[in-house]
């Protein structure tokens, strides 16, 4: 199916990147969300997603790019637009060295139309390097644990736009065992997983934690501990006509923002010989049910024979920041959902 693509122009961008960026830099993310280049634990996601949306803005662009194209279901820029940003991030050393010095610029744009665009080229690559974004996707090789009887435990992070259009974060904490061919290779403290594990985990995140886990854990020579999989997203802007599908009703004007973030999460009971139930699941997504709920009675016996055997438990939670006038409307489905969610409101 198409995915509906908006072209914004003029104020309905610049109104856009501006609620989607007070949206992102309120959502708090942690380190489960997305930072750009699957960097470590102090970098904040939020601000790195903030950073490449103030960058499609023309109050940093200056109308160098006259369009912005955004998926209308995820309410996020598409590929297209991320991409662009980190061609320019790269590209910032090289325009600013070729280009004449800023006085020289400001002294000639008002007489020739040439140096103004320069200037403007020169204004939007400075403050763009200023910013620092790192590359958007990314994956991340650490040793968590040494070699024991041939087996270590890693931690693998890899940062992408899944095929929905979303950021997010898949974590997974794996060991590998010695018993197989290597898919993780150590060159003193430094880790290396090979394309071929890489490449799964790619292909893979764009479905639920629990898929992910169980198709990890099917590879030979692989003990998977956890998988967590956190998605910034989707995100309405009241202020263009960005409509994915909100499962409440939520009065549209121009100043309605909201962006939702969820955690998936699946655990191993690593203690399945003292408690074979391990814990129970916990579900706090009102917007996602649990798998087991859309089963039939004959499904549901099935798969809770498959949980057994493999001892996980599966934790979903999410997080809302609107406009304070939708706030009422998103605690009230939580209320019927019976979930008790943070809901975060945009500043006045």
């Amino acid at each position: 199916m198409t995915r509906p693509i908006l072209q914004l122009s003029d104020e309905s961008a610049d109104a856009y990147v501006r609620q989607a960026v007070a949206l992102l830099q309120a959502a708090r993310l942690s380190a489960q969300y997305p930072s750009g280049s699957a960097r470590g634990p102090g970098a904040q996601g939020g601000a790195m997603l903030a950073g490449y949306l103030r960058a499609m803005g023309s109050s940093l662009h200056r109308g160098l790019y006259p369009q912005l194209e955004v998926d209308g279901q995820a309410g996020f820029p598409t590929l297209k637009e991320w991409t662009r940003v980190l061609t320019d991030v790269d590209l910032c050393a090289q325009v600013l060295a070729e280009l004449p010095p800023i006085t020289t610029l400001r002294e000639r744009a008002t007489r020739d139309p040439a140096y103004g665009k320069q200037l403007l080229k020169y204004l939007y690559y400075s403050e763009l390097a200023q910013l620092g974004l790192p590359p958007f996707e990314g994956m991340q090789i650490r040793l968590q644990r040494r070699p024991i009887d041939g087996e270590a435990q890693f931690q693998l992070v890899l940062d992408k736009q899944d095929a929905r259009g979303l950021p997010l974060r898949c974590t997974a904490e794996l060991t590998q065992l010695r018993d197989a061919a290597p898919l993780i290779t150590l060159h003193g403290d430094r880790a290396q997983a090979a394309p071929e594990l890489w490449g799964m985990i790619y292909r893979l995140v764009s479905l639920d934690a629990e898929l992910t886990f169980l198709q990890l854990e099917g590879v030979p020579g692989l003990r998977v501990h956890s998988v967590t999989i956190g998605t910034v997203g989707p995100m309405l802007c009241g202020g263009v006509d960005v409509a994915p599908e909100w499962p409440l009703p939520i009065a549209r004007s121009a100043s309605t923002a909201l962006l939702t973030c969820a955690v998936d999460t699946v655990l191993r009971n690593e203690r399945a010989d003292i408690d074979p139930d391990g814990e129970p699941d916990r579900n706090n997504d009102p917007l996602s049910p649990l798998r087991v709920q859309a089963l039939s009675a004959a499904a549901r016996r099935e798969y809770e024979e498959s949980r057994r055997r493999r001892s996980y438990r599966i934790s979903k939670d999410r997080k809302f920041i609107a406009d304070s006038a939708s706030v009422a409307a998103i605690k009230a489905l939580c209320a019927q959902a019976g979930t008790s969610n943070l809901v975060y409101a945009l500043p006045p």
